[in-house]
């Protein structure tokens, strides 16, 4: 990733063409938190697969993550938080 002449990351995807992950980051202190959005109102674990990999080949760089979907109740996670879409009008703890 690549700082533009603002100082700010030019990318902030991340993508993976062949697993056909993408996820999308945001910059803190030169490190990145990660979110991966999902439509669905039910979480399985394939929403997890685009914060996995990330931290996987990127583990100097990956802060934290979390899983946007679009059910209505968050839920705690062992590795990462899932937030509800409707919890965007505050703002979440990756």
């Amino acid at each position: 990733m690549e700082d533009d002449e603002t100082g700010r990351h030019q990318n902030l995807q991340f993508e993976e063409s062949i697993f056909k992950l993408q996820v999308f980051l945001l910059p803190t202190g030169g490190r990145m938190h990660a979110i991966e959005i999902k439509a669905g109102a039910t979480v399985n674990p394939d929403y997890f697969k685009g914060l996995k990999t990330f931290a996987a080949h990127h583990p100097a760089t990956a802060a934290s993550g979390c899983v946007v979907f679009g059910g209505a109740q968050g839920q705690s996670r062992s590795d990462w938080p899932v937030h509800s879409w409707l919890q965007l009008q505050t703002k979440p703890a990756c």
